[in-house]
């Protein structure tokens, strides 16, 4: 028979061994009504009313319901393995015709042994088991669902519990050799009733009821009961199909999908699963629940190469940085403590971050662990929505190594936001993040990834290193990385030269929207029943001829931000795109350290677009204005900060916390920073006019292809045929 490679037995294995070794015999006793002496089972048990009796030998326990006893289980209603293989060398199940004397041929039922797999995975052994029926031990188990809990009662009673204990509902009186069982949300009023004696208490804590917060946190301990995962099938396949040598493992594994899709399958789906009739059919079941298949890009998205991009932008460098690090130490090179081991991405709606951290799983050959706030959230009140918390770092823990990512962290808020409303609720959720993020950073093997649109909306002692050691814009992609996700998606539909055409005319473009618009033309070929070209790919990427003038006015404007900001901070200007839809320019961060008249310097790039709009077209658009994102909104932040924040403005040494500008603000206020802004409009107006030559010239440029960087972009801002620049840049006020 062919031996298979088969992966080392979870640190959970002995436990479970222990557990099910007596579920079998509890299952061959119920079986055989003829038995005499119904306790006769327990008698292979030390009567150890401290806990259950270690397991020497579980062959000769097993015995004891063997040849030299009276109690065999019956044919008529039960299923056992077979002792033959068949088809691809799978045990079969099916009736036996003879019944077989030895207890280990006793079928679960698999809700049960289900049950009582993910029990031992969430205590670990046994001596944590017995840890918890100390006298005056609270223990709330996570993660249950309602239909979980007669097979958990019954497992723990029959299985778990040492001889002459018994599990109560309900409360009689006698702390002795009891342990006390109750369920959130159901008869919570008993709970007090339950306290006030000093057997030990397991409480079931059902997700969708409320569990009080006293429950929630030391002393009592929080036990997470995990969604069963491929270690969990394979032992449930050895202890339900026989030998495993007559099982490919490694091919078993192989086909099923990823960590993450496991974790997602409902009790329903692994029993629908179960039933298939060989081992790895059972495989193909779960495998047919998802897309997610091996040789399938990953989530069913084109991925970026985080290699290619490494050398292109910084976040892309960092990400590429850790995966290898990671690979490091999974190969014994580097100890956990030299990594770095979280990173948080931000910035605008759909510029990858998602995509960025299920690249690094994937490049990693790691299981992603993906949540958000707003998934947890959803589980309803407090209580629900931490418990999902802790579920989501338990559930990363448990598949360390691999990638945790964390979307929408700027929900968690500050415990700096001065608005009373929901200050309990803010405070509790901040302190339980931050629990839980120090408690992933002690132990290794997960890469926390977090993503967020608003970084300043985050509490500091989260962004703090050490919880995320590092933070970065991620900012729209480039041509080469949209060139990229082209031939991914479309690979053998268009040339070389199409590709190279539709990335130009791409540029803009966010990954979610490229993808949008990839998907949308797709649909459109196989409903018009043509190929795909490049013509219908423009279409959906929303580039019409119609759009020539707003690309103009969009050239000229990013063109005047280029110049200037290049004019007054030399090498801050990293890259400019155009689109017909808007314009981005990247530039190096801002110094943390910054006078008076940096900022003016800032608030003067800010509002250079707009001045070229009107010095070269005569007219303004609302391009510079709109949202909190927007030129016009970060100015008036700056002109707020130096008025009221920094101790620079008209009123000297003042600070306020105020920082939104309103109409109910002071008028003097309002008046101060009006002037700062018309002083900055007046400076970026003349300095457009200055090098207007400059802004033509990037602006031109921009228009053909559609993002600069680089060499070729410090040229145009840079060069110049008006020769007296040189005395017309020294002559600009706050200019050194």
């Amino acid at each position: 028979m062919k031996r298979t490679k088969i992966t080392p037995a979870p640190p959970w294995a002995p436990f479970a061994e222990h557990v099910i070794a007596r579920l079998r015999l509890r299952h061959a006793l119920i079986l055989d009504s003829a038995c005499e002496n119904p306790g006769e089972w327990e008698s292979s048990f030390a009567e150890d009313t401290n806990g259950p009796a270690p397991v020497e030998d579980w062959e000769t326990v097993g015995n004891s319901t063997g040849e030299n006893s009276s109690c065999r289980p019956p044919t008529s209603d039960r299923v056992a393995p077979n002792r033959g293989a068949t088809g691809e060398g799978d045990k079969k199940m099916g009736p036996s015709d003879e019944p077989d004397e030895d207890p280990a041929d006793i079928a679960i039922p698999t809700n049960e042994l289900l049950i009582a797999l993910q029990l031992a995975a969430a205590f670990g052994n046994e001596t944590e088991f017995r840890e918890q029926l100390a006298q005056g031990a609270i223990t709330v188990l996570h993660g249950l669902h309602t239909d979980d809990i007669k097979f958990l009662t019954s497992v723990i009673e029959d299985a778990m519990l040492p001889p002459g204990w018994a599990l109560e509902r309900v409360v009689r009186g006698s702390p002795h050799q009891t342990l006390l069982f109750a369920e959130s949300g159901v008869g919570a009023a008993l709970l007090p009733e339950r306290l006030a004696l000093r057997a030990p208490l397991f409480i079931a804590h059902i997700a969708s009821r409320d569990l009080p917060n006293a429950y929630l946190r030391p002393p009592c301990k929080q036990v997470t009961f995990l969604p069963p995962d491929a270690d969990v099938l394979m032992f449930l396949l050895r202890a339900s199909r026989g030998d495993m040598e007559a099982i490919d493992e490694e091919a078993i594994r192989a086909t099923l999908p990823s960590p993450e899709a496991m974790a997602k399958f409902s009790r329903e789906q692994w029993l629908i699963a179960l039933r298939a009739p060989t081992a790895h059919a059972v495989a193909e079941r779960f495998a047919g629940f998802t897309e997610n298949r091996a040789g399938k890009s990953f989530s069913g998205r084109v991925l970026p190469d985080l290699e290619a991009m490494a050398k292109r932008t910084p976040v892309h460098a960092e990400a590429w940085r850790m995966v290898r690090d990671l690979a490091a130490w999974k190969a014994g090179e580097v100890d956990w403590s030299e990594l770095t081991r979280s990173l948080l991405l931000h910035g605008a709606p759909g510029t990858g971050k998602t995509w960025i951290a299920q690249a690094m799983g994937k490049s990693a050959g790691v299981a992603l662990v993906q949540t958000s706030f707003a998934e947890w959230q959803a589980e309803g009140h407090l209580g629900h929505m931490l418990a999902a918390m802790r579920k989501s770092f338990a559930e990363a823990r448990a598949a360390a190594p691999c990638v945790m990512f964390i979307d929408e962290i700027d929900a968690v808020g500050s415990r700096e936001d001065r608005d009373p409303r929901n200050r309990n609720y803010r405070d509790q959720v901040i302190n339980a993040f931050l629990e839980e993020v120090d408690a992933l950073s002690r132990e290794p093997g997960v890469l926390l990834v977090g993503a967020c649109n608003y970084p300043t909306r985050i509490d500091p002692a989260i962004l703090r290193p050490g919880r995320f050691d590092v933070s970065l814009e991620v900012p729209l992609p480039d041509r080469h990385f949209l060139e990229a996700m082209l031939r991914d998606a479309l690979a053998g539909t268009l040339t070389d030269a199409d590709f190279a055409e539709i990335a130009r005319v791409a540029v803009g473009h966010t990954p979610a929207s490229l993808d949008a618009a990839i998907r949308a033309a797709k649909s459109e070929a196989r409903h018009s029943g043509r190929m795909l070209d490049a013509p219908m790919l423009r279409t959906f990427l929303g580039h019409g001829e119609g759009t020539s003038g707003d690309l103009k006015r969009i050239a000229m404007h990013e063109a005047g931000h280029a110049v200037v900001a290049e004019l007054l901070r030399p090498g801050s200007v990293r890259r400019v795109q155009v689109s017909p839809l808007h314009g981005f320019i990247e530039r190096a961060p801002a110094p943390v350290s910054m006078l008076l008249a940096d900022i003016e310097d800032q608030v003067v790039a800010l509002l250079a677009g707009r001045a070229a709009e009107h010095v070269l077209l005569g007219t303004v658009s609302n391009g510079s204005g709109g949202g909190d994102r927007s030129d016009l909104a970060h100015a008036t932040e700056l002109c707020m900060a130096i008025e009221h924040r920094y101790g620079m403005g008209s009123d000297g040494l003042l600070w306020s916390p105020e920082d939104v500008l309103t109409v109910g603000s002071p008028r003097a206020l309002r008046s101060h920073v009006r002037k700062r802004l018309d002083t900055a409009w007046q400076r970026a107006c003349d300095l457009v006019r200055e090098n207007v030559l400059a802004v033509e010239r990037v602006g031109n440029a921009l228009i053909g292809e559609r993002e600069l960087c680089g060499e070729t972009l410090h040229e145009l801002t840079t060069e110049t045929s008006e020769p007296d620049r040189p005395e017309r840049k020294q002559a600009r006020p706050g200019v050194e």
